[in-house]
């Protein structure tokens, strides 16, 4: 091999100096990028990216050889052959752009042959104070003129996102035409072939790729409850389907995308609509359970209904309806049209919920809204219902363990007596003999928790990224109390032997109510007792008055929602066997 004086072999030829921060960067990047694809992973060093990208065939190339399979090139001394380029569909560059002395050169060989690029660039402004040479980079751009020059080699950025405030991540396509190359234009007589191949294939067990299901919902954020909806949903369909999941990126927690079950599906922004448009087949598309408003990612809902993809609503509440006065708008004064302006319009609930293949409601007051507004629905039950507790030695039963969760509220509308009744309960427990612990269920209440002083009542368990573990304390401890937490509620109720409850939160709601709505029709439906008070709270606990959920109705409800996941699967399989898939 060709060397060159800049290029540190004697670094690169260990594996200490390979950070285990970049398979982090390689788990991100991949994100990015279709899977299936054939990948020249150019300064491979640990081959993350094969795992990540899940790359079909995996081209690894660096300056030393890291396996037997690794192409071994030196591109400050040597050009990239074409026949390599030739073999692949994406060449990736991790963390290697900036050892390069020509980079433009490179990268416009590779754009000639029409191959995309997916690479990480640290440019000046965001490492103003690196040493760069000492660090052995040998170029120097600022973020515009680091786009001028990729696009000065021929390729226009697809797609361009900050990794950990310190290195952008490029998604570039070739500017030139690829369509003279076999794999891209296809005859209808290819299609279909491959379609019978397909089906075959799926037919024998032998297919690499199964159909997909796409799911959006509050995901990625760490609320314990969401996360447990993401963790059934993907272990009631990925034996059937591959699961790609739609979340905020911009408002999701750093790092979710390596908690189960994210680092097993294709991730995807809830804007981005290009999964319908991918070589992959959508077989359904699914609003995955929790309080989201009506109208929630309701781009989705329209790009599947266009291409008659499967829609399901499935897991959720709908909104109360509200008898409308029959008066004329300008009788009424300027407080009163505005709230009868954003009262909901029945006709129009009708019709967006009768676009959905199968709604299904977790409560009976919601199943009584689909009535009333003429929508068919199928009563289930919440998804956490089917999340299995861990079994984690570290955690011991104790059954004086009191376990209160406390929703997190805004500081402005929680006055101090909240802090007091809360105080108070806490207390009370306390001298009745149990040990109470607080278990927040996202980083929001924990913050809350320690912004009032209230972590300072009872030892607080931190495990909210974990909803198995959250599941276990539940189950191992003798009492569990939500105070404004629906699904802390939901994780105890299948535990017959463990006393629940819910506390009305002690301060006036942001909604105007008196409590939350979608507890109390929970509560109702499981008959799981609620408090208006502290007080009457802790004289049932000291008379033996706490009592479990009603084991007849939680398991008729657990019975139901796996009704609904075999209508679902039946109407995907309907729809994919009637377009001849």
């Amino acid at each position: 091999m060709t060397k060159s004086p800049v290029t540190d072999y004697a670094r690169w030829s260990t594996d200490e100096h390979l950070s285990p921060k970049w398979a982090e960067r390689a788990d991100f990047v991949a994100r990015f990028v279709p899977q299936g694809l054939t990948v020249m992973d150019i300064g491979c060093g640990g081959m993350q990216f094969e795992h990540s990208s899940k790359a079909k065939i995996y081209v690894p190339v660096d300056v030393v050889a890291r396996d037997e399979r690794t192409r071994v090139i030196d591109l400050n001394a040597a050009e990239l052959p074409e026949e390599w380029i030739d073999e692949v569909e994406l060449v990736s560059f991790l963390g290697v752009l900036e050892y390069l002395l020509e980079p433009h050169e490179v990268l416009s060989k590779i754009a000639r042959r029409g191959v995309a690029v997916a690479c990480t660039y640290k440019s000046l402004e965001l490492a103003p104070n690196a040493n760069r040479r000492a660090s052995g980079w040998v170029n120097d751009f600022s973020s515009s003129e680091f786009r001028a020059m990729v696009e000065r080699a021929g390729f226009h950025v697809a797609r361009r996102v900050l990794y950990k405030n310190n290195q952008h991540v490029y998604l570039l396509l070739p500017q030139t035409e690829i369509d003279d190359k076999a794999w891209w234009k296809e005859t209808e007589e290819k299609k279909a072939a491959k379609r019978a191949v397909k089906r075959e294939a799926r037919r024998h067990g032998q297919i690499d790729h199964k159909p997909v299901l796409l799911v959006a919902g509050f995901y990625g954020r760490g609320n314990c409850g969401d996360e447990a909806l993401f963790h059934c949903i993907y272990e009631a369909f990925c034996d059937e389907y591959d699961i790609y999941v739609a979340v905020d990126e911009h408002g999701a927690f750093r790092g979710f995308w390596d908690w189960y079950p994210y680092n097993k599906c294709k991730v995807i922004h809830q804007t981005d609509l290009h999964a319908f448009s991918a070589k992959r087949t959508i077989a359904g598309f699914m609003i995955g359970g929790g309080g989201l408003a009506i109208g929630y990612a309701g781009n989705f809902v329209v790009s599947a209904r266009m291409r008659r993809v499967p829609n399901f609503v499935a897991g959720v509440d709908l909104p109360e309806l509200v008898q409308q006065p029959v008066v004329e708008v300008e009788d009424l004064s300027k407080v009163q049209a505005s709230r009868h302006a954003r009262r909901l319009d029945r006709d129009f609930l009708r019709d967006y919920l009768g676009a959905f293949d199968h709604l299904m409601v977790r409560t009976e007051r919601s199943l009584r809204v689909a009535s009333e507004i003429g929508v068919e629905s199928f009563l289930g039950g919440d998804w956490a219902l089917r999340l299995i507790a861990d079994n984690s030695p570290d955690e011991v039963p104790d059954p004086k363990r009191a376990v209160i969760v406390l929703r997190e509220f805004a500081l402005e509308i929680i006055p101090y007596t909240y802090v007091q009744k809360i105080e108070h309960l806490v207390t009370g427990l306390r001298e009745q003999g149990w040990t109470p612990v607080l278990l927040p269920f996202c980083p929001e209440d924990v913050r809350s928790a320690k912004e009032l002083g209230l972590d300072k009542l009872a030892p607080t368990l931190e495990h909210w990224w974990n909803p198995r573990r959250m599941k276990q304390i539940m189950a191992e401890s003798g009492l569990v109390i939500s105070v404004g937490r629906l699904h802390a509620v939901i994780f105890a109720a299948p535990h017959f032997d463990v006393p629940v409850c819910s506390l009305v939160p002690p301060l006036k709601l942001p909604s105007g109510k008196k409590s939350i709505s979608k507890i109390d029709s929970l509560c109702a439906d499981w008959d799981i007792d609620q408090f208006a008070d502290v007080e009457d709270l802790l004289m049932a606990a000291a008379d033996g008055r706490l009592r479990p959920a009603s084991r007849e109705k939680v398991t008729a409800a657990i019975e139901r929602l796996d009704e609904s996941i075999r209508i679902m699967k039946q109407i995907m399989q309907d729809r994919y066997e009637e377009k001849g898939l």
